[in-house]
């Protein structure tokens, strides 16, 4: 799916600089989206929830994947721009 996403980012028109994307699973249950939304990329390509320890999933496939950091890509704000800029799209897929 994450490939997916790289591919969807492509088709968006280049008038959109900068997208708020969440897969469906996904439950806003706060009023400050907005905020999250205003947020300065600073040089980055994406802002992603904090990251989470993989001691924390317990005994799921994650542990075995030797990964020591994770993030949630079901929310993230891509820096379109920037992906557009590096490529990092091409690169990936």
């Amino acid at each position: 799916m994450t490939y997916a996403r790289l591919v969807a980012f492509k088709m968006l028109p280049k008038s959109i600089s900068k997208i708020l994307y969440f897969d469906l699973d996904m439950l806003v249950m706060s009023d400050g989206i907005d905020k999250f939304y205003e947020k300065d990329f600073g040089n980055h390509l994406a802002i992603v929830c904090e990251e989470i320890s993989v001691e924390l999933f317990g005994k799921i496939e994650l542990v075995n994947c030797n990964v020591s950091r994770y993030f949630n890509a079901g929310i993230m704000l891509c820096n379109l721009d920037k992906i557009r800029k590096t490529s990092i799209d091409d690169r990936c897929i």
